[in-house]
């Protein structure tokens, strides 16, 4: 049931055994486990998003002492 899934059409069985994939409590109320566990997928979508982000800002940095080069050439030119 992973991404994607809406977790309020899911029984009771299909979300206990996606809670406890997650090792998360698989006791209570058909709406606490909903709960339980939209919220965890909600959590896992905004890591992978902020994982995405941290790939783009990696991508190649570059050295503050060629950062430093460039702005002593631009200030010989002016």
């Amino acid at each position: 049931m992973k991404h994607g899934v809406d977790p309020s059409v899911s029984v009771v069985n299909e979300l206990r055994q996606e809670l406890e994939a997650r090792t998360l409590s698989p006791k209570g109320l058909k709406s606490q486990l909903i709960a339980r566990l939209t919220k965890a997928i909600k959590t896992e979508a905004e890591k992978a998003e902020e994982d995405e982000v941290r790939k783009g800002d990696d991508a190649e940095p570059v050295p503050k002492q060629e950062m430093e080069d460039k702005d002593d050439e631009k200030k010989k030119k002016e």
